[in-house]
Parts: structure tokens; sequence; C-alpha cells
């Protein structure tokens, strides 16, 4: 089920399961049942609260289902391991280390995985830390808000001390995944996909941290399915309305 407590798992950030005074609980985004929905997954946003009902942490909880035939292709888990390691949980780890500590910020840390089960169920869960500062899209809708009967709106640009640093931010991410193995493609770099979460105050405080998110449809570049692209056809290739991956 999508709402499942946070348990199993868990890497690069210590955390334990809920104490005997605190407790996991769904956390509905407003006005939608999901933080965000894909093709094979959903999102949602999970609390950890005390006694009082105080929230002491946040993780955004991605229950994916990719049906019989992309579970149990090999080429989706790491080293060919069916039902082993996601492979979106390892190239999102993968990146994040190959970044200098101080630069991870700008990708969405994947904390664990976890409730894999193959026949029948095709599923698994993976963690990450939550980004709560919208994303990209949102964002770039927000520059152009559409008010009736005015003729001239929405012309508060993005700042430009708020571009050079989104820009560099992506910059660092691209050669961090040129870092990891043969290089990373990431599938899908969209703007729903580009997160943004609480300031730096050690750098460019005005503004929310841009993050790269959902590994989930990344592969190594020297993947035979990224090298060979002969059976691209026009609907599929990249349009102006499209993300470059696409």
């Amino acid at each position: 089920m999508p709402f499942a407590a946070p348990a199993t798992t868990f890497t690069n950030r210590a955390m334990q399961p809920a104490a005997a005074n605190e407790r996991w609980i769904p956390a509905p985004h407003p006005g939608r049942h999901a933080l965000h929905e894909g093709g094979e997954g959903i999102v949602n946003l999970w609390c950890l609260v005390d006694a009082r009902n105080r929230i002491l942490d946040k993780i955004a909880v991605k229950q994916v289902h990719p049906g019989a035939l992309n579970y149990t292709d090999a080429t989706n888990w790491l080293n060919g391991t069916v039902g082993g390691t996601p492979r979106e949980v390892s190239m999102a780890n993968a990146v994040w280390t190959a970044l200098p500590p101080g630069d991870r910020q700008h990708v969405v840390q994947c904390l664990g995985f976890g409730d894999v089960q193959g026949q029948g169920k095709w599923r698994y869960r993976t963690y990450s830390e939550y980004a709560g500062q919208t994303n990209l899209l949102a964002r770039i809708a927000a520059q152009n808000p559409r008010t009736k009967g005015l003729n001239k709106d929405g012309q508060q640009l993005f700042p430009e001390p708020f571009l050079w640093m989104f820009f560099e931010s992506l910059v660092k991410v691209a050669l961090a995944m040129e870092q990891v193995g043969n290089g990373v493609y990431h599938g899908d770099l969209q703007a729903q996909n580009i997160l943004f979460s609480d300031n730096d105050p050690n750098r460019f405080a005005m503004y929310p941290v841009p993050k790269v998110s959902d590994f989930g449809s990344t592969r190594d570049v020297s993947d035979p399915d990224v090298q060979n692209r002969t059976n691209i056809i026009l609907e599929d290739g990249c349009h102006r309305f499209n993300q470059p991956p696409k």
C-alpha cells in the first residue's frame, strides 16, 4: 500500500525506527492524495512525531510498482540481481557520493529502500529526504500569474543571482554524473524532478536549494539501450515542449 511507514534498510543516514513514544504518520499533501505520481510510482510524505505530535523528521516514501516485466529485467537492479538493490537507489547514491560534501545538497539523498516483493506483487519502496519547497515547474508557473482584467501581469522574473546559483548547481550535478561509471544518463531530467529545499544560510541564503531527484529512469551511458537509438521514432524525439532526455 502507498501509505506504509518507513521501517527497513536505511542507508547514508543514521535513522532508527520510531522509539516507544514516537511514531511515523502519513501526511497527505493539501488538496491531493500524494506529493507526486509517475508512470510506475507514487510518492507520499511521512512524518515522525513524538507523544505530543511534534514533528521530529520527514521523509518521502516512494511506492514503486514497475510490473512483472520491468521488475524481472536485470538491468533495473544493481549488478543484475533481481530483487536486490534497485538501480535507482544505487545510481542516486553513486551520484550523491561523487559530489564534494558541500555540494551533495544538490541531489535528493536516497536514505534507503525496502518492501522488495516479487512474484504477484512486483514492488519496492524507496525512502528519500523530503524537499518541501516545491519544484522548478511550479516556480516557473508562478512567474506568470494570470489576473482577469489586467493586461500586464506576471512581470516579476527570477532574480539574476538565483539563476546563477541554479545553473551552477545543475552543472555540479552533471559533472558528478559524468564521474560515475561510464557516465550516468538520467532519462527524466524535467522541471518537475528538480526540487527545492530550505535555504542554505551559508550560500545564496535568500534562495531555496535546488535538488535533482528521481533517478528511476537512469542508465549507464554505455548501456546498449542508451547507445542504440535506432528504435527512436519522431514522437519519442525531443519536441520543443519535452525535456531533452525524451
